[in-house]
This record gives structure tokens, C-alpha cells and sequence, in this order.
């Protein structure tokens, strides 16, 4: 086991560089997890009242006593008065969102079928505003409706309808399925930025591995030694994967230590550890077909901070997919990490586990694994056709 046991000692050299980018790691999770919105939504909803001022020049008119009535119950009225200047002093300071003023004889219009219009003087964007222009125009179209197929209703009547009508409320029930659990958030970030220092460590390590056994005087010692090519290259392929293993496992760990009071489901945690590792047998591919092309130092550090950034940024795992435009998308889903992080969000999401639920993530796996199988195969001819160019 010379070469499985050189393996490890090369490796030893690149560990400082490998520590820091646990350490990056580490600091991003805890940054990021400490930050994220809870993705537990609201359990019921009241809506708030805007502030008025009400400028009623039809104060004779039924319709328009029972509007104000109206007003009063869902709108918080201030008296001001009618003086501009006070009124614009007054949405100045935010004392009020809006100024609704009734025109005068807009009772008698509006049962004679005319459209008379409410004029409303309001803070731009404000939305108290646009709230009680909503509260307005409900209002309003619904004692329309009333006028027209009311028969003969007096005014007063119209008004009590439309106000008994608009105090109707639905009632909402939300369902448990599409209520997430804030804690499993947490465990969605490490695990998503946990793609980023996985491609980055394979890189640097695989790449600082190949670098050394691919020098052109060495591998012609090694081609001269009794040990086979092929064993030597099982014990290559057996050392890069119990370095990978073994990252990959003390990054998990790192995370269910970190965030254990956060665990609420075996079963969501088991679909976390399965997805991160299979995306750690495409970082392996990635790693080893980074291998081919790197040939010193200088060219290691920009593969692996291309590669690690570039197919973060692209993917979703700094940026949330749902901010990502079609276009990116589409590019998108050409990289193994942008299934990685739809399978990671899809996880977070769960309710229950049956067949059904999980069948999306099995086939984003499935699909993880078709991008490591062909990454590692390309490396493979690439690397064939080399050595047979050489010989």
C-alpha cells in the first residue's frame, strides 16, 4: 500500500490551505443560519387600519352617513378639519395616510345611476393608502350592486346592506403540509453551502495529489516499478475516495453538532446526509477531471476558486433559486449543484415522508449521480487518450 499510504502524506502538505476553507465554511453557516427567515408562515392574518381624514360635503346624504359609518369601523378617522394646509402639514408627518373628501350631492347622484367619484389625496407608496382606496372601491360596488337589483330600497337600507355584506368574513384554515418548520431551515443552509467547500476541497486535494504523481520523472519511475499500473491506480482511486468520505463526514458532523437542537425529524436528516452525499461523488468526479488540466500551483488556485464559486453563484446556493431568472436557470441545470440544492429545498419543505413526497428528491439524486458517472468518464477518455498520446 506505498501509494495508498503517499496518498496521505502529500495530502498533509495542502491541509493548511483545506483547513481554511473549512474555516470559511464554518463561518458562512453559522453567518447565514443565524440570518435566515423562518419558514414558518403566519397563522392567521388581521389586516390594519389606515388614518384618514374624512371631508364629507354631503353631509345630508344617507349613503354617505352610512359610508362614514362604515369608515369608522374598519379605518382609524382623525379630525382634522377641512384647511389644506393642515390637511398636506398632516400627511406630511404621517398623521394620516389619505384625505377622502365626499363631494356634495353624491348621495342623490349615485341612486340616480350617475358616477359620481370620491376624491382621495394620499402619500405616495404609502400603503395605508392603497389600502383605503381597496376599502373604497368594495364599498361602492357593492352598493351598487344593491341599487341596481334592490328594487325601490331607501338610501338608508342600500347602506346597511352593503355595510352588513362587507362585515361577512371568510374563514381560513391553514394547512399543517405548507407550514415548514423554522428549526429545519437552519439545517437547509449548512447543508446548501456545504456543496461550496465540498468542490473546493476536493478540488485542492485531488488536484494536489495528481499534480505530484503526474510529474513527468516520477510517473516514469513508477511505470519502471514492479507494482502494477492498474494496482496503482486502485490504491489512487481507494485513497481519493476515503478522503472524500471522510471530508464529507466531518462537514455532516460539524453540522448536526452545530445545530442538533434543530434536529426534529430522523428522516429528514437521513434525506439531508444521502443527498450532500451523493453531490460529494460529483465533487470527487469534478476533482479528478480538475486533475487532468492543473498542472502547478498557481493554475490549482483559479480552477478551484472558478469552479467552486462559478457553479455556486450559477446554482442556487448563494443566491436562492426562486431570485434566479429563466434564462439563468436554464443554464443551471446543466451543473450537478443545481439539482443538489433543489433536492436540499425540497428536503426542507417535508411534511411526511411516504413515496410520493420523496419520489422528486430520489430522481434528483438520480440525476446527481448521472452528472458524476459522465463527469468521471470524460476524465477517463481524456485521460486515456493522453497517455496514449504519450507512449
Amino acid at each position: 500500500m506505498q501509494v495508498f499510504k503517499t496518498f496521505f502524506m502529500i495530502l498533509k502538505k495542502s491541509a493548511p490551505q483545506m483547513c481554511i476553507y473549512l474555516g470559511v465554511f464554518l463561518g458562512l453557516s453559522i453567518m447565514f443560519t443565524t440570518i435566515a427567515p423562518s419558514t414558518q408562515q403566519a397563522a392567521s392574518f388581521e389586516p390594519s387600519a389606515f388614518r384618514a381624514a374624512v371631508i364629507n360635503k354631503d353631509a345630508d346624504g344617507e349613503l354617505s352617513k352610512a359610508f362614514v359609518s362604515y369608515l369608522e369601523e374598519t379605518a382609524e378617522l382623525v379630525d382634522i378639519g377641512s384647511d389644506r394646509e393642515a390637511l398636506q402639514d398632516a400627511m406630511f408627518f404621517r398623521k394620516i395616510d389619505c384625505v377622502i373628501t365626499i363631494p356634495e350631492n353624491f348621495s342623490a347622484d349615485f341612486l340616480a345611476g350617475k358616477d359620481p367619484q370620491i376624491q382621495t389625496s394620499s402619500i405616495k407608496d404609502s400603503v395605508g393608502a392603497v389600502y383605503a382606496q381597496m376599502q373604497i372601491d368594495k364599498y361602492w360596488s357593492t352598493a351598487e350592486l344593491f341599487r341596481d337589483f334592490g328594487g325601490d330600497a331607501a338610501p338608508e337600507r342600500i347602506g346597511g346592506w352593503t355595510a352588513e355584506s362587507l362585515r361577512e368574513q371568510a374563514v381560513v384554515q391553514l394547512s399543517d403540509e405548507s407550514v415548514g418548520d423554522p428549526s429545519q431551515n437552519q439545517l437547509n443552509y449548512h447543508f446548501r453551502y456545504l456543496c461550496y467547500v465540498m468542490i473546493a476541497l476536493m478540488i485542492l486535494g485531488i488536484t494536489s495529489i495528481m499534480m505530484s504523481f503526474n510529474k513527468k520523472d516520477l510517473r516514469m519511475r513508477n511505470l519502471c516499478s514492479p507494482l502494477k499500473l492498474g494496482r496503482m491506480n486502485l490504491q489512487i482511486v481507494l485513497a481519493s475516495l476515503l478522503f472524500s468520505v471522510a471530508s464529507w463526514a466531518i462537514l455532516v458532523g460539524l453540522g448536526l453538532i452545530l445545530y442538533m437542537k434543530s434536529i426534529v425529524s430522523a428522516q429528514m436528516v437521513l434525506l439531508f446526509c444521502l443527498n450532500s452525499f451523493v453531490m460529494m461523488l460529483c465533487c470527487l468526479s469534478i476533482g479528478y477531471l480538475a486533475s487532468l488540466f492543473v498542472k502547478n500551483r498557481n493554475v490549482q488556485g483559479a480552477v478551484y476558486n472558478i469552479a467552486s464559486l462559478g457553479l455556486c453563484f450559477l446554482s442556487g446556493v448563494f443566491v436562492p433559486q426562486q431570485l434566479l431568472g429563466s434564462t439563468v436557470k436554464a443554464v443551471a441545470s446543466f451543473t450537478p449543484t443545481f439539482w443538489y440544492v433543489k433536492a436540499n429545498d425540497e428536503i426542507s419543505a417535508l411534511s411526511h415522508y411516504d413515496w410520493d413526497a420523496v419520489s422528486s428528491i430520489v430522481g434528483y439524486a438520480g440525476i446527481q449521480l448521472a452528472f458524476a458517472a459522465t463527469i468521471l468518464l470524460v476524465a477517463l477518455a481524456i485521460g486515456r487518450y493522453r497517455r496514449r498520446s504519450n507512449a
